[in-house]
């Protein structure tokens, strides 16, 4: 099966975010994303540094090795990819010319673009692509994510300059829409081997913006690549970025942030806090953006190894005494939705079948704690069984506080007490804190992944893919769930593979093996003389044709 341009759905029509006039453009366009901007914009003008203001910093700048969403979005313009997603699946060249799906369905083999060079000057061919790949398997590399991604890969053989195969021990599956995402981008094979530990401070890529400095706990600045040629055609534009410097400022208070854009310190921020959003939308010389992502929601993961979550009864009881509703509502007001089932509805394959699947029942929880022998009270209103209280240890990652998450766990926690639960939040340093979701020295497990795919259920919810190597943070090994998980992966149509994503999302919602929370948003509020900033198929911003216009 050769495939050069869309190897998924066909169509053309594509989700585009363009802050430039206020305007959120959804749009059906041959070309890429931001293609209709508002005309009163004018022409794009070259030069000038934009100053974007994030909630969070990453602890390692290696999207080969780090799964913070952060770290992907940053290094978007630093790091190109071998192929290009549009909003609607389809994928296009971009550093691959065209691919090839071998005939078993185990292999693809990249024909791939010429003239391109990393930042360091070392050319990128098929032998690049080999060192990415395998740095990513490498168990040396630590990957928690990009590894994920990569399936179950055989290795990747060098075919000609131009010409690579990657092979894997099973169905190809979700891994060329992998090949779009930052975590699987290309950088320097000269860096990977001469220093690979020094990739977490210094990416080296070929994309539109060069990694220049980083100062812990203020800024990270990229410049422009002025050799810039291969950018993807789906965008309109190939060539270099418009921008000369592209500079992130870390601020991750919510108010300090506001107030930085709203004095003009910097020119956009992420994350606006909900209940501040009306002054962005009050103001005129400001534009709100708001772009639900797709992938995993924001999930309470349950581990179901070890009490008290082994109980079914006891993980559908905490599952139902929450009024997400409620909780949700009370501390997004609107801004982020709350969520039904593990995937955001933006991901191909939600279920939205599972909404309304499953209530607020404070009367069912309490019932279902008294059958699992939860009968007695300590003097602090935590139920009891054999002496020992209901008690969920909850860790808590440096990204724990971000986007109102502390304040969210904070309603959930009161909400669980009415029943009894004892939920302990806990924050530990990211070593730890690593250390727990790999051991599974947790009760829940928190968070939320960026992914355009069904395909993440089968990293969240297979068998094999407990951490380091996957997602699933459950730790459940049901082996009806996993036939599930195993039967979307050898599907080889989407309607047989969306009915087994289907089947995975009605489970893990029934037997409370999650609880999911709210959808998750991309939120940028941005001056009305910043243009062209352009989400991608993640809802991570774009910077590639981004402008200026003072």
């Amino acid at each position: 099966m050769i495939v050069n341009g869309a190897e998924m759905p066909s169509s053309l029509a594509l989700r585009i975010v363009a802050i430039g006039g206020g305007l959120l453009l959804l749009a059906a366009a041959c070309a890429g994303p931001g293609a209709t901007e508002s005309a009163d914009a004018g022409p794009p003008v070259a030069g000038g540094t934009l100053t974007y203001a994030l909630d969070a910093e990453p602890d390692c700048l290696d999207p080969h090795a780090s799964p913070q969403d952060i770290t992907a979005m940053i290094n978007r313009g630093v790091l190109d990819s071998l192929i290009a997603e549009d909003a609607n699946g389809g994928l296009h060249p971009w550093l691959a010319d065209s691919w090839t799906v071998g005939a078993d369905g185990h292999s693809v083999t990249f024909q791939l673009r010429t003239g391109v060079s990393f930042h360091d000057g070392t050319p990128f061919d098929a032998a690049a692509v080999k060192a990415n790949f395998d740095h990513i398997a490498a168990p040396a590399t630590r990957s928690y994510y990009a590894a994920s991604l990569l399936g179950r890969y055989a290795g990747t053989d060098v075919l000609g300059p131009l010409a690579a195969r990657v092979r894997f021990d099973g169905p190809v599956g979700g891994f060329l829409q992998a090949a779009s995402q930052t975590f699987l981008g290309m950088q320097s094979p000269k860096a990977i081997s001469e220093a690979p530990e020094k990739l977490c401070a210094k990416p080296v890529g070929s994309g539109p913006f060069v990694f220049e400095a980083h100062q812990r706990q203020q800024s990270i600045e990229l410049r422009k690549n002025p050799g810039y040629t291969w950018g993807p055609a789906i965008e309109g534009h190939t060539g270099p970025a418009f921008l000369d410097r592209l500079v992130f400022r870390f601020l991750p208070d919510d108010s300090v942030r506001l107030g930085a854009l709203t004095s003009g310190q910097v020119d956009a921020i992420t994350n606006v806090p909900p209940v501040r959003s009306s002054v962005v939308r009050d103001n005129r010389a400001l534009r709100l953006t708001t772009l639900d992502q797709p992938g995993m929601a924001y999930n309470l993961h349950l581990n179901v190894t070890r009490p008290p979550f082994d109980d079914e009864r006891v993980r559908i009881a905490f599952q139902r005494v929450l009024d997400l509703d409620g909780i949700v509502s009370g501390v997004y007001f609107g801004q982020n939705k709350r969520a039904w089932s593990p995937l955001s509805p933006s991901t191909p394959g939600y279920d939205r079948e599972t909404e309304g699947r499953w209530r607020f029942d404070p009367a069912l929880a309490n019932r279902l704690l008294d059958e699992a022998g939860w009968t007695g009270r300590d003097p602090d209103g935590n139920r009891v069984k054999d002496g020992t209280p209901l008690r969920v240890m909850w860790p808590l990652g440096q990204l724990g506080q971000r986007e109102q998450r502390d304040i969210l766990g904070q309603g959930i926690q009161a909400e669980a007490k009415k029943a009894g639960f004892d939920v302990v939040r806990v924050p530990s340093p990211p070593g730890q804190y690593t250390a727990q979701r790999i051991s599974g020295d947790y009760d829940i497990n928190a968070m939320s992944w960026n992914r355009h795919d069904g395909a993440i259920l089968r990293s969240s919810f297979g068998a094999d893919a407990l951490p380091p190597g996957g997602q699933n943070y459950a730790r459940i090994t049901d082996p009806g769930l996993d036939a599930t998980v195993k039967s979307s992966l050898f599907a080889t149509d989407d309607a047989a593979r969306n009915r087994s994503y289907t089947d995975i999302q009605k489970f893990v919602v029934d037997h409370a093996v999650i609880v999911p929370v709210y959808v998750p948003s991309y939120v940028v509020a941005a001056e009305t003389t910043v243009h062209g900033i352009v989400s991608d198929a993640q809802a991570y911003p774009r910077f590639h044709k981004t402008w200026v216009s003072r």
